[in-house]
C-alpha cells in the first residue's frame, strides 16, 4: 500500500514529466531522496536542469 507521500510524489513527478521539466531517468535518481525527506533544493534543481538539458539537446537534433 502505498504512503501518502508516496502518492502525492508520484503525481507531482508525473506533472513535472508532462511539462517536460523532468525526465524519467531524473526522476528516479532523486525518488529515494524525496521519500526519505533527505532531498535539497539542490537536488531538485540539478535534476531539473540536466532534464531540460536533455529536452533541448532532442528538440535541437530533431529540428522541432
Amino acid at each position: 500500500m502505498q504512503t501518502p507521500s508516496c502518492k502525492l510524489m508520484c503525481k507531482i513527478m508525473l506533472q513535472l514529466q508532462q511539462e517536460k521539466l523532468l525526465t524519467v531517468v531524473e526522476a528516479n535518481k532523486i525518488e529515494k531522496k524525496i521519500l526519505s525527506g533527505k532531498i535539497k533544493s539542490e537536488d531538485w534543481r540539478l535534476a531539473v536542469e540536466l532534464s531540460m538539458d536533455k529536452e533541448s539537446t532532442n528538440v535541437e537534433k530533431n529540428g522541432s
